[in-house]
């Protein structure tokens, strides 16, 4: 028992604790099962790194004297989950407001391991894994799609029928894609292994059509043209854009697609996406202007009185689904007034403007694509996002200051 208690003592001593390989291993875990199916496994990895990063790697000064440093990086992400600690003294649904703290979570743990540790994995191998690991799940969801199709007759292969197989909101799930895709699209670009990646990014880009998300083409649009622009020539990037007009030409005459852009009625009338989003987005302001335009109605707060005019309006399946902002910058106006909106806003200036001094043109690629996303998107309300978020956002300003990639 002795000897059996000293070779424990020395695995911990000499192999468990302090060791960059656990450590970063676990991080790169806790990016690929992101976009899994089942959502228990995030916690869990992000449980035991959490764990390994308290209580085994790195002495609480080391960790300390690095948090101080990197002190104004942590807060441009954390702010947001503070907000959400000065909401619950205000807001008037403290129950929805303790279970939106856990929720967001990730955005103090997730930045408080990254700007802390000593030895960090880049973020380039953290994307590696995430993309492949979309590319996993994606390809296990068509898998399954086609199988009900061919001995069924049941066909999935159709936006939020899809999203079955993924179990993820077809929003979350076209944000992976489209970072999946802008990291295949660098890859190529860079010709590293050509062949494979190009595969990959056409698998990826078919996966966007089923998934039927409209952002994933806007923001993978955006990212792809800025990468373009730092890295290939003008007849390439000419070449590039045709190509990508060409493509959207074809998609766009798809039955699929006009299923998905068809009018729809409501009992005003018949309206496109667009009045629609008008029609929306109108009910939201009125709401946020009924509550405190300062500091919102708090965290978790009740959208009664939202779901009330979206019934005004006569936007008749937001009232009856409870539809959120679709916008991440309303949506946090809603919870936290004009103040939430600043900070949101000074927080990703603050960012951009990193990215952009240190010339890192695949980081601005990405982080314009998730800002693409939140125009249409509040996509910090759910886990995927927070987690990508939080994940991404840390280890990009991260490596943007540290000026590797």
């Amino acid at each position: 028992m002795q000897k059996l208690n000293e070779t424990y003592r020395y695995f911990l001593s000499n192999k468990f604790r302090d060791n960059p390989v656990i450590f970063n291993w676990l991080l790169l875990m806790l990016a690929g099962v992101i976009a899994f199916p089942d959502y228990s496994l995030v916690s869990k990895f992000m449980i035991t790194l959490g764990i390994y990063w308290l209580f085994f790697y790195g002495s609480f000064k080391t960790k300390l004297r690095q948090l101080r440093k990197h002190k104004w990086l942590w807060l441009s992400i954390s702010f947001l989950y503070l907000l959400s600690v000065f909401g619950i003294l205000y807001t008037d649904n403290l129950q929805a407001a303790l279970r939106d703290l856990v929720l967001k979570l990730p955005f103090l743990i997730l930045p408080l391991i990254i700007f802390s540790s000593p030895e960090i994995a880049g973020f380039k191998q953290v994307h590696k894994y995430f993309s492949y690991a979309v590319v996993m799940v994606s390809l296990s969801a068509l898998l399954q799609a086609l199988y009900l199709k061919f001995h069924f007759g049941v066909d999935y292969m159709f936006y939020h029928e899809f999203s079955f197989f993924t179990e993820k909101h077809t929003t979350y799930f076209g944000l992976f894609l489209t970072l999946a895709l802008l990291f295949f699209v660098d890859e190529i670009f860079q010709k590293r292994k050509i062949v494979l990646h190009t595969v990959l990014l056409f698998f990826v880009l078919y996966m966007m059509y089923i998934n039927g998300n409209r952002m994933s083409f806007v923001a993978s649009f955006f990212g792809v043209v800025i990468l373009a622009l730092a890295k290939l020539n003008l007849k390439k990037i000419f070449l590039i854009l045709l190509s990508f007009i060409v493509l959207t030409a074809v998609f766009t005459q798809t039955n699929f697609y006009q299923n998905r852009i068809k009018t729809q009625i409501t009992q005003s009338g018949k309206h496109n996406q667009i009045r629609l989003r008008k029609l929306h987005w109108t009910a939201v302001w009125q709401t946020i202007r009924h509550n405190n335009l300062l500091v919102g109605a708090g965290t978790g707060s009740s959208r009664d009185y939202l779901y009330q005019k979206y019934k005004e309006v006569h936007y008749d399946i937001a009232y009856l689904e409870h539809y959120n902002a679709h916008n991440q910058f309303l949506e946090i106006t809603l919870d936290f007034g004009l103040l939430g909106l600043f900070l949101l806003v000074l927080a990703l200036c603050f960012h951009l403007y990193l990215i952009i001094k240190s010339k890192n043109w695949h980081l601005l690629a990405l982080y314009i694509a998730i800002v693409v996303f939140m125009m249409t998107e509040s996509i910090l309300e759910r886990q995927s996002g927070v987690v990508v978020f939080s994940l991404f956002t840390g280890l990009i300003i991260l490596s943007a200051t540290k000026n590797k990639y």
